[in-house]
């Protein structure tokens, strides 16, 4: 079996295994990407797909929602909608830490591009002074990118592909999630939707 083949069916048979299982599904929004950005919404959804967690969260500089990136333009308003007025109301993350941290601690963990959100939930409890949850999540997108197969820069790896753009190769409908704008519910179960499609096209 060549090695694509066989990383897809790989690939496929873990995304069988964790439907059959209880597991959860965690995503983050958030004021940028860099190490002084925070959190500032925060879902986490299980294997059926009930909501465990949908909060937004006050930040403690909502002002760099709307900073732009020199070279694109785009500042992080722009990518998920969330206006620093609309957390004046919300919680700060120590309130809702605690929460979270029941939800994603018991159980196995699936984020889809699980290295940045761990880095902002690091980043987030560092800031604040509490212990980092301890919690070795599986990240959907390098299991998705297995399942497709298109060779990465180095050998053995595979290419990244957006959450988005896996729902879409994937043919799930946008309109199946409860959620259509770009959140983090939203992405919850999108990526819910990865391992599905994942499972039944292997």
């Amino acid at each position: 079996m060549a090695a694509a083949q066989l990383a897809r069916r790989q690939a496929s048979e873990w995304a069988r295994t964790m439907l059959d299982e209880d597991f959860v599904i965690l995503d983050t929004e958030t004021t940028g990407l860099w190490p002084e950005d925070e959190i500032v919404e925060i879902a986490v959804i299980d294997r059926a797909g009930a909501v465990l967690l949908n909060q937004r969260i006050h930040p403690q500089d909502p002002a760099r929602l709307l900073k732009r990136d020199a070279k694109s333009g785009i500042c992080a308003a722009d990518i998920h909608g969330i206006m620093p007025n609309m957390l004046e109301d919300q919680p700060r993350f120590p309130e809702v830490y605690e929460r979270l941290r029941s939800f994603i601690s018991l159980k196995p963990l699936v984020i889809y591009n699980a290295n940045y959100d761990m880095k902002m939930l690091s980043q987030d409890c560092a800031r604040h002074g509490l212990a980092m949850p301890l919690v070795s999540p599986v990240c959907a997108m390098k299991q998705f990118a297995a399942w497709r197969g298109i060779p990465g820069k180095y050998p053995g790896e595979y290419r990244w592909a957006k959450l988005e753009e896996a729902v879409i190769l994937l043919g799930v409908e946008s309109d199946s999630f409860g959620e259509d704008v770009h959140s983090a519910l939203g992405d919850c179960q999108r990526t819910l939707a990865v391992l599905t499609g994942m499972a039944q096209k292997g």
